[in-house]
This record gives C-alpha cells, structure tokens and sequence, in this order.
C-alpha cells in the first residue's frame, strides 16, 4: 500500500513509519526537516507545509491512505489555534487529493472541526467520530461506532 505519512519525525509519526515500512509499505513521509529521517528502503522523504492546502494535495496524490500524526510543536505559543487550522488544511487536501482513507493520530484540536457530508450537511461537533466500513451505520460514511457494541 502506498501511504502519506505527516509528522513522520515526530515521537508518535516516527513509530508510525518504522511499523508501516516493517510491514513492506511505500511511505511518503512528509515533514518539515526531510534531513531528520533516516534512509530506508520504501521511504519517499518530502518536505510540507501542512498549513498549504494545495501543495500538501499535490504531494499526497496517488497514495492509497494518509496518516495524521501532525502536531505543530508542544511549545506552540498558540498549540490549539494551530492544530485547528492544521487539521482543517489536512482535511482539504486530502478531499483535493482524493485521499479515500484517512488515519488521524492525536490531535485534539482536531475535534473541534465541523465534519460537513458529501451533501453539504454539517455534523453535530463530538467527542468521537469515525468513518464506519461495516456498511451497518444509519448515518454512513460517519458513525459512533454504537452499533457495534
């Protein structure tokens, strides 16, 4: 599988890419230091800006699957405000990109970004909120998971 991969350097994306690249997938690591990562075989090492919608798409095009583990710095004067705008970037990127499958790793800021469906309706803000695959939600793509308890 061919897999984006952001925050690739960080402590929870550095894992992330070990276990992808174990597992024999092409990885797009995309990050702000590309110097940072070390060379493996699988390894497609880029330099992004999460904040740049457009260039962010053009560089997780054709990829089966993106992984999130962004985090715009612990010591980020503004840690929330710059997650929210990073999740949202992420998000139209990877709508520009036709990125089906999306895997987000952390981030609360993340849960304050209104989900709208493919029809124009936005979803009630939550704590938890996943796309469903098992074809039994009432509410598909997006689900609780509660019919599956």
């Amino acid at each position: 599988m061919k897999v984006a991969l952001l925050g690739a350097t960080g402590f929870v994306g550095s894992a992330l890419l070990k276990e992808a690249l174990d597992r024999g997938h092409t990885v797009t690591a995309i990050v702000r230091n590309p110097e940072k990562l070390e060379k493996r075989d699988g390894l497609i090492p880029r330099t992004g800006d999460v904040y740049d919608a457009a260039s962010l798409a053009r560089l997780i095009e054709g990829n089966d699957a993106l992984i999130s583990a962004f985090n715009p710095g612990w010591k980020d004067p503004n840690l929330y405000d710059d997650q929210v705008r990073g999740t949202k970037s992420v998000i139209e990127a990877a709508k520009k990109a036709g990125i089906k499958r999306v895997l987000w790793v952390g981030g609360a800021g993340g849960l304050e970004v209104p989900v709208v469906s493919a029809d124009g309706e936005t979803y009630e803000v939550r704590n938890r909120m996943t796309l469903c695959r098992c074809g039994r939600s009432a509410n598909k793509p997006f689900c609780d998971g509660s019919h599956a308890a």
